[in-house]
């Protein structure tokens, strides 16, 4: 059995949110998408290779054309179990565990515990529709329903509407996408009565997303986010800029073999305001993140347990 060790995503899309597992949308109805442009961990991986067309097999004098064949090959997708939160000293802060299908495809609930309280501080649950996250329901300590989102989706199985409710059901705010040819092309936050109170407008520079385009309800522009790739095409920096087009806020990473293993934020005036640092394991899962302050210094850390389901791919290849 092969595994599949550029599995990035893995990683970043766990610590930002536990449901990236499953395609999982965040709930978090900011403008700023500050992993747009990383790979989502739900994302199955690109072919190992890509077929040529039979007109374009190479060949070589006296011997025979190249045949195109394909095999079926096994791979290992890293599920989140357990995710630990501790202060620097490393007193636990709190535990959230994670109940998944028996083939570990779907999540479906997630507990939140703290060593210093006997309840469980919070729990959500996972509804599906046609193999698909439809609903997102968030409960408080007390278990009382705190917020519920509902997801929509396209033909293609695109996200196109997040729906957030509170406890009594009331809508809170919704979140739109459009797509372009399965690219994210827009996202607009929308308030109860449908009025637009904000925009993102994504740009691409070939198969990689270039900017971002944040604009009000009215139109105005509020600000952008440029994204930098490096010459194998992974994102090593974002740049985030004000309406006027003054560079503001910052995000670099430090690559490692084709993996983040430093993300440094910075202030606008240039200085470091944050760092989080990323331990991997042989599959490419994030094992533990560790954030830093300004002089490196530890403030706390994020562990992480796995289960794995294997999944298949084809392959394409000449022989």
């Amino acid at each position: 059995m092969k595994r599949n060790p550029s599995l990035l995503a893995t990683g970043l899309m766990i610590i930002m949110a536990m449901a990236s597992c499953v395609s999982t949308p965040t709930n978090d109805s900011t403008q700023t998408d500050t992993t747009a442009g990383l790979p989502s961990q739900a994302s199955e991986p690109a072919p190992l290779a890509e077929a040529l067309p039979a007109s374009e097999a190479p060949a070589v004098a006296g011997k025979p054309v190249p045949v195109l064949k394909e095999r079926t090959e096994e791979y290992q997708v890293p599920v989140v179990l357990k995710e630990t939160k501790a202060f620097a000293d490393g007193v636990v802060d709190q535990i959230m565990e994670n109940t998944w299908s028996q083939d570990y495809s779907r999540i479906i609930s997630s507990l939140i515990r703290k060593p210093s309280i006997p309840e469980p501080a919070g729990k959500t649950s996972y509804e599906y529709k046609n193999g698909i996250l439809a609903i997102r329901v968030n409960y408080g300590p007390d278990g009382a329903v705190q917020n519920r989102l509902a997801f929509d989706y396209d033909a293609k199985g695109q996200l196109v509407r997040e729906t957030m409710a509170d406890g009594k059901g009331v809508v809170q705010s919704v979140s739109e996408w459009s797509w372009e040819d399965g690219r994210k092309a827009e996202w607009k936050v929308l308030d109860p009565k449908g009025l637009v109170l904000a925009r993102t407008l994504y740009r691409y520079q070939d198969v990689q997303l270039a900017e971002l385009l944040m604009s009000d309800g009215a139109g105005n522009n509020t600000g952008r986010a440029g994204y930098r790739y490096n010459d194998d095409g992974v994102l090593v920096g974002i740049q985030y800029f004000s309406a006027a087009g003054t560079p503001q806020d910052r995000i670099e990473y430090v690559i490692e073999a084709g993996l983040p293993v430093q993300e440094k934020s910075f202030r606008t005036d240039g200085r470091l305001e944050r760092s989080r640092l990323y331990d991997y394991g042989s599959e490419g899962q994030i094992l533990k993140m560790t954030l830093t302050d300004a002089s490196g210094r530890p403030r706390e850390s994020t562990s992480y347990e796995y289960a794995f389901r294997t999944e298949t791919r084809t392959v394409s290849y000449y022989e």
